[in-house]
């Protein structure tokens, strides 16, 4: 498998994690609830992921700030293995 097809896989996982747990209410719905914005304090929409291989490990960002944080970092296996 390449590693674009790896990510995508591990990002789509990630973001359906994230849906699961706004269902069974482990993580606040941020449409219906008023979430701050970790970095600007404005209201959140969106859950922001750093790694997807840590997929309910995420922060409320507002758009402009999820935005500016780009995509999440990709972290290739071999490195781990090292």
């Amino acid at each position: 498998m390449t590693t674009s097809l790896i990510f995508y896989k591990m990002q789509m996982n990630a973001i359906h994690q994230v849906q699961r747990a706004k269902y069974h209410g482990t993580l606040p719905v941020l449409s219906t609830s008023y979430a701050k914005c970790q970095d600007c304090k404005q209201r959140a929409i969106y859950y922001d992921h750093r790694d997807y291989r840590k997929p309910l490990e995420v922060i409320p960002v507002c758009h402009k700030c999820n935005r500016r944080r780009g995509r999440a970092k990709w972290v290739g296996w071999d490195t781990e293995r090292r």
